[in-house]
């Protein structure tokens, strides 16, 4: 529900309840069955996506527990906690693969004694890396791209372009912010082409 009036959760000022702008969501006490939000989005098969969303869990009276919260998309849990403590707004992305024209972002929710706030969801299409140098000192390769905090991506590599058999080179990274590197022994290949993909939320 929209936050609005005065002391949704007693003891705890409204204002807790929003991350940005005049409006959040207060996401309490819903017994015996979780309580939901829902929204169908528009989608392209076959696209990724990233879903982004801030969290904070208020305290009553010192209390947190019970509780539980969980994210899905189309059907799937992206995201989930049970008996959380009170933490601060943090962001939390995801990113997910549409296989239909409209995919449903939903959040489940209980909070017994205290609450959830929910704000800032965005649903946008995920942005692809962008290689921003590559460098080879000593046999060895390096490649700076754009990325995400947090995020995953993996670094591919093939021996020709015609039909390309592309081989993950492990491990797999998350971002520290919004530049990533890697390195990588080149070996004897006459050629070796390289590409680094996004990859989606488990």
């Amino acid at each position: 529900m929209d936050v609005a009036g005065t002391n949704a959760l007693t003891g705890a000022a409204d204002a807790l309840f929003v991350h940005s702008g005049l409006w959040g969501a207060y996401l309490g006490q819903y017994p015996p069955t979780d309580g939901s939000l829902s929204q169908a989005v528009a989608t392209t098969v076959g696209q990724q996506y990233l879903v982004s969303f801030w969290l904070t869990s208020v305290a009553y009276q010192g209390s947190t527990t019970p509780n539980d919260f969980a994210a899905r998309w189309n059907g799937s849990t992206i995201y989930a906690l049970t008996n959380a403590p009170a933490f601060g707004w943090t962001n939390l992305q995801f990113v997910v693969p549409a296989t239909a024209t409209s995919t449903t972002l939903a959040f489940n929710f209980e909070n017994v004694p205290a609450a959830f706030g929910l704000d800032d969801v965005r649903v946008e299409t995920a942005p692809a890396p962008v290689l921003q140098s590559v460098t080879l000192t000593g046999g060895t390769i390096a490649l700076t791209w754009s990325g995400i905090a947090n995020l995953s991506y993996q670094v591919q590599s093939a021996s020709n372009l015609i039909n390309p058999n592309w081989t993950n080179v492990p491990p797999a990274i998350i971002a520290p912010g919004n530049l990533v590197s890697a390195s990588e022994p080149v070996g004897n290949a006459s050629q070796q082409f390289y590409r680094v993909v996004l990859l989606p939320a488990h």
